[in-house]
Formats: C-alpha cells, structure tokens, sequence
C-alpha cells in the first residue's frame, strides 16, 4: 500500500478554489507531490486523527483545497482520499473526505502538518526558489 501527498502553499493565492484535480495539478508545478509507503507508523497516527474529527456540516461545493492524501491498494487502486483547506481559517477547517465536502475541526490538518513537514518544508523551498528574483 502506498500514498500519495498534495501539498500547495497556504499562502499562494489562486484564481479559483483548487478541487482535487486542481490540487493536484498546482502541487506538481508550484507545491508537492509526495509518495511513500503507507506504514504502520503513518496509518497510526491517521486513525488517531481520524477519531478527533468533529464533523461540523456538510458543504454544497468545493472547498480551496491545499492537502490532498490518495491511499492506494496493494493492487494500486485508489481507496480513500481525503484532502483539507487552508490552515488560515484557524479552529474550522474546510476538506473532503472520500468525495465529501465538508466542515470540521482541524484534527486532518493538524495530521498532515505533524506526519509530513517535510513536505511543507519542501513547498517552501520551492516557492521561494519560484518566487524569489535571480541575482545578476
């Protein structure tokens, strides 16, 4: 089993709210795209996120998604997919789980910040590479 990591900067701005696709496609050229195996120690600490979450309601459309977590099978089938909004919205997050657009509190972010900083790391080093002007 293996995972695939979304991740695009909380503080670059987008012309539109980035749905699943979007994410992705904006992770691979300004963000991240991360795959690793699911282990034991990731899978852990997601259900412990998991049994944290304080559904709020369900939401009509997409919300600005930033984190993305696709979870595939031994058979590389997608399983489960579960994505999050920006952290800037404070103690409500915005996400979906499985297709669902929700409202929750931010038990999934707070998983994704602490399983896989390197990847925000990795997105800020980036965008600043991107970003920052080429001496002369």
């Amino acid at each position: 089993m293996r995972v695939k990591i979304f991740f695009f900067p909380y503080l670059m701005e987008t012309a539109v709210a980035l749905n699943p696709k979007m994410l992705e496609n904006y992770a691979r050229d300004g963000g991240v795209v991360y795959i690793r195996p699911f282990g034991e120690s990731i899978r852990k600490s997601l259900l412990s996120a998991l049994g944290k979450i304080q559904i709020r309601e369900k939401l009509d459309s997409y919300p600005d998604l930033r984190w993305g977590a696709v979870f595939y099978d031994i058979a590389d089938r997608e399983v489960h997919a579960i994505y999050m909004g920006s952290r800037m919205l404070g103690s409500i997050q915005h996400g979906m789980i499985d297709g669902e657009s929700l409202t929750m509190n931010p038990a999934l972010t707070d998983w994704f910040e602490i399983t896989f900083p390197d990847v925000m790391r990795a997105a800020d080093d980036r965008r600043f590479r991107v970003d920052s002007p080429k001496p002369r």
